[in-house]
């Protein structure tokens, strides 16, 4: 995060435990993994994919003017977005 003066932003709408977890680029690792670690060793842990774009094709569902209401401007949005 390039302005440390914005995360407690995020921080405040996304809980501690979801801000942790295993990043895995295949969804079948993924699967595997959750299997042996949370269901066979019973370990609460969260995992998420990847997916399979790039994050340059991401597309927002909503503008990046849509935020203005919070304080946000655009460039933050997109730093945060990685979208610039």
């Amino acid at each position: 995060m390039h302005d440390k003066a914005n995360a407690k932003f995020l921080e405040n709408r996304v809980s501690a435990a979801d801000m942790r977890a295993f990043v895995c680029k295949d969804k079948t690792d993924q699967n595997r993994f959750l299997e042996l670690v949370r269901d066979q060793q019973n370990l609460a842990v969260a995992a998420v994919h990847m997916g399979t774009k790039a994050a340059e094709e991401f597309v927002p569902n909503k503008p990046l003017n849509a935020y203005r209401y919070a304080s946000f401007t655009c460039s933050t949005i997109a730093v945060h977005l990685r979208l610039l």
